[in-house]
């Protein structure tokens, strides 16, 4: 499949939020092999992450960027 979507740094960090949005995540699942996000928009959310103070929160997002990281 060819990729379709370009996700912005608020889609992309979406499902990783404490309570996202469902039609986000419906059509991620949908679209999976089909999305792509910009580096600026990788970066952008990693620095997000570090810039918060060590803790939980920090955590459940470097966590997240993480594991899609491997997608």
């Amino acid at each position: 499949m060819d990729l379709v979507y370009l996700l912005d740094t608020n889609i992309l960090t979406n499902p990783g939020r404490p309570q996202p949005d469902l039609r986000v995540l419906q059509k991620w699942n949908e679209h999976e092999a089909q999305i792509a996000t910009a580096s600026i928009c990788w970066y952008e959310a990693w620095y997000g992450a570090l810039d918060l103070p060590k803790g939980r929160k920090r955590r459940t997002i470097e966590d997240y960027l993480e594991s899609i990281s491997e997608m």
